[in-house]
């Protein structure tokens, strides 16, 4: 990955002819991986090695030096595009070596351009014991060193909150350009940046509250100037229901299943609040009840896996109609609470049961409190938090009576399904509800890890609606990775409830891996695809093709046994994977111990 310089055309008249000569001295070191002694680089001034050569390792060589280079200084003009190039005597990529040049030694100052950690595999060839740079060629990359700025751009920062949408911008002031002809804004938030700015101020965002968002100003033009910030973030921060303020409404008995998979972004329990459970929340889900008639209380918490330990603290009672913005969060110790260890008793599980004869336990207890007894429009809240933080679900039953019944506003929608599917570019979010009530908008809502949500984007609801009604998104700023999503749901009177949170992986067509590597016998191979594929997995040694066999799979993820590897002897190996038209999917050297 390198950073792209925007170098504008600039007259004559306005800098001298001697600006464009300045030099400055960059570091290229070399690292990693093995066969140090057949890799070399060059610095040209057309792409693949052609132009003119500005600098060279030569063949495997430098002075008295071979192979592998630590901070070898390199004087180059500034605000001239270079190509980077790697080479390998054998053609067979760079068995893990990687590369960086910086404009400072011992990996300081500012990185200008690396292989983003990936070895260069161009493969091209096994015939050429000394260079012969078409042959022998890996990668080429292009890159600009910045200019020295003796005057940079003056930028101040403002963060504009609005925290009842759970969102904030970033007003960014530039009061002078310094050397630079003009400025380019960006963050690392995930939002669009400002090209080419002058002067005066530029909001970003909107950012999901409670993120912190780095913001630079690059100069652009001869200058090459650049300031960064320091974190940027709003005081307030995104609720989900791993957080109090974005619990669950409990409305009756019904057998309730739930999940987390962290302690969500707030830290709502502390050393006096969290009572048995002390200060940490591991993965915590939050639930409301409100009493609509008076009456008894008792549950019972089950991991569905019958081995996590999942412990518990409720608080309460708090007045009729309290919301979780107005309670959240709790205050004072928890009027019962366990934190026994270990899996729960499998016929009471975890929770409140009639004779158990405590309140409170710590580790040594056994699992259950005595219930309560909740009076006509009392409110608690009530905290289930999965000790052995596996992700594993759990169950839980109430059991109401002695006239006890619950009260809960009716959910201004129904969803039926919330699905996300990876597609060309972009992934497509669907959902559909059953009933709306109220409605004011569906936000959608994005994430790297699952647990800080930030704002994407919003749709309008249908209001009121007795039908089923689909709606879809497409989001086209997208990775290769896993992204999370869910929807936050507004009523017109600011109340909002959230969905499920789906995960979806983009990924190319078809992927491939090998594994393990090095390997002592057998080889797997691991397939990704969106749609059902047949691969030729090729097997060359230095000298000759060894093996070939083609593999239908399926559409999904699936990993075969390369049995062949059981029977080969140690050394390296080269496995190449096509697909039915003759296209490289993935390629790799192997070692065999």
């Amino acid at each position: 990955m390198f950073k792209k310089y925007i170098i504008p055309i600039i007259t004559l008249l306005l800098i001298s002819n001697s600006a464009f000569t300045q030099t400055v001295t960059v570091f290229l070191t070399t690292s990693g991986g093995s066969f140090s002694g057949e890799k070399w680089m060059n610095i040209t001034t057309g792409i693949n090695g052609t132009g003119t050569q500005v600098w060279g390792q030569g063949n495997g060589t430098l002075g008295n030096g071979s192979g592998l280079l630590t901070d070898e200084a390199i004087i180059l003009n500034c605000g001239t595009i270079y190509f980077l190039n790697a080479y390998d005597q054998w053609g067979d990529d760079w068995d893990g070596t990687t590369y960086e040049l910086r404009d400072a030694i011992s990996g300081g100052g500012t990185l200008i351009i690396n292989n983003g950690g990936n070895s260069p595999d161009g493969f091209g060839g096994f015939n050429s014991s000394t260079w012969v740079a078409g042959d022998d060629l890996e990668s080429s990359e292009s890159f600009t060193v910045a200019c020295p700025c003796a005057n940079p751009p003056v930028a101040t920062y403002t963060v504009v909150e609005d925290c009842p949408n759970s969102q904030f911008s970033i007003n960014v002031n530039v009061t002078t350009l310094g050397d630079a002809s003009d400025v380019n804004i960006t963050n690392d938030g995930g939002v669009g940046s400002s090209n080419n700015a002058g002067t005066g101020t530029t909001s970003i965002g909107p950012f999901s509250a409670g993120t912190n968002v780095i913001v630079t100003v690059d100069g652009t033009g001869f200058g090459g100037c650049a300031i960064s910030s320091t974190n940027q973030s709003a005081s307030c921060v995104v609720s989900s229901s791993q957080d109090c303020a974005g619990g669950t409404s409990i409305c009756s008995d019904a057998l309730l299943s739930g999940n987390s998979n962290g302690p969500g972004p707030i830290d709502d329990i502390d050393g006096t609040t969290g009572g048995c459970l002390g200060i940490n929340e591991n993965e915590s889900s939050w639930y409301f009840f409100e009493a609509q008639t008076a009456g008894k209380l008792e549950f019972a918490i089950k991991p569905q896996n019958g081995t996590d330990d999942y412990d518990f603290a409720l608080w309460g009672p708090y007045p009729s109609g309290s919301t979780p913005a107005s309670i959240c969060p709790p205050a004072g110790a928890p009027i019962r609470c366990s934190f026994a260890a270990g899996a729960p008793n499998a016929a009471t599980g975890t929770g409140l049961v009639t004779g158990a004869g405590d309140t409170s336990e710590g580790t040594s207890g056994d699992d259950i409190v005595n219930p309560i007894f909740p009076s006509t429009g009392d409110v608690y809240i009530l905290l289930i938090d999965n000790y052995a933080a596996t992700t594993s679900p759990f169950n839980m039953d109430m059991t109401l009576s002695s006239g006890l019944t619950l009260n809960c506003t009716p959910l201004p929608i129904e969803l039926l399904s919330f699905n996300g599917y990876p597609e060309e570019g972009y992934n497509q979010l669907e959902w559909t509800t059953a009933t709306e009530i109220n409605n004011d908008r569906f936000i959608i809502q994005k994430s790297h890890d699952g647990v800080l949500f930030q704002y994407v984007d919003e749709i309008e609801g249908q209001s009121n609606s007795n039908e089923s009604v689909q709606y879809s998104y497409i989001d086209e700023n997208i990775n290769n990775g896993i992204l999370y999503y869910r929807l936050r749901q507004e009523d017109y009177d600011g109340s909002y409830t959230y969905s499920n949170t789906i995960a979806v992986k983009q990924s190319i067509n078809a992927e491939v891996s090998f594994f393990p590597n090095p390997t002592k016998g057998n080889v797997k191979l691991n397939f990704v695809s969106k749609s059902d594929e047949e691969i030729t997995i090729t097997i060359s040694s230095a000298f000759q093709q060894i093996h070939q066999q083609k593999i239908a799979f399926p559409r999904g993820n699936h990993i075969y046994n390369i049995d062949v590897f059981k029977e080969l002897a140690p050394g390296f190996y080269i496995v190449n994977a096509t697909d039915t038209n003759g296209n490289t999917i993935k390629t790799e050297k192997i070692i065999k111990h």
